[in-house]
This record gives structure tokens, C-alpha cells and sequence, in this order.
């Protein structure tokens, strides 16, 4: 079956429009799909907002969306330990099925 994509994958998306609209540049050095090392940590983000280069508003923005980012990846792993546990209960069951023959 195609794989089954939630509001985190919506929410994932938005956080990084969001961060290329505030910062001019992409989230992320390296390959796409959301890999590779954060190009501003969250010390980084801190000073921005400290210093006035980030308004109050984006800098809410921003971690609303780290949050709903870090949400959508639990749940996701969540999801995949269910589905890891669900295959192998399968597989057991067809490995006792055929032992039984």
C-alpha cells in the first residue's frame, strides 16, 4: 500500500517555508529531504531574536514549528514501531503455519 501522509507532513513543510521566508536561505546544508546539519542551531536562533534580527513573532513562529516538527517525528516513530510490530507478528505467524505442515 502507498504510504500514508498526516497533517505532520504538512506541518514539516510549513516549517521550512517558514524559515527560508525569515531567512533567506535554506534550513538545512546538504542533501534534500530534510538531511543533512541544521544550518542555524537553536543558540543561534536565540541571539537572532536577542539582537532584534528576529521579531518576537518569527522567533514564536519558529519554535511552534520546531515543536510541531519534533510532534510529527514522535509520532512517525510511534507509527513505525507499530507497523515494525505488526509485520513481525506476521511473520511469526507464518513461520509457525508452515512449521506446522
Amino acid at each position: 500500500p502507498p504510504p500514508q501522509y498526516t497533517v505532520a507532513v504538512d506541518m514539516w513543510s510549513y516549517g521550512m517555508l517558514l524559515y527560508e521566508l525569515l531567512t533567506g536561505g535554506v534550513p538545512y546544508r546538504g542533501g534534500g529531504g530534510g538531511g543533512g546539519e541544521p544550518v542555524l542551531s537553536k543558540e543561534e536562533i536565540k541571539r537572532l531574536a536577542a539582537t532584534g534580527e528576529l521579531t518576537p513573532q518569527q522567533y514564536e513562529a519558529y519554535m511552534r514549528a520546531k515543536e510541531q516538527r519534533h510532534a510529527a517525528r514522535k509520532a512517525a516513530k510511534k507509527a513505525a514501531r507499530k507497523e515494525q510490530k505488526r509485520h513481525e507478528r506476521q511473520a511469526s505467524k507464518k513461520r509457525n503455519k508452515s512449521l506446522r505442515r
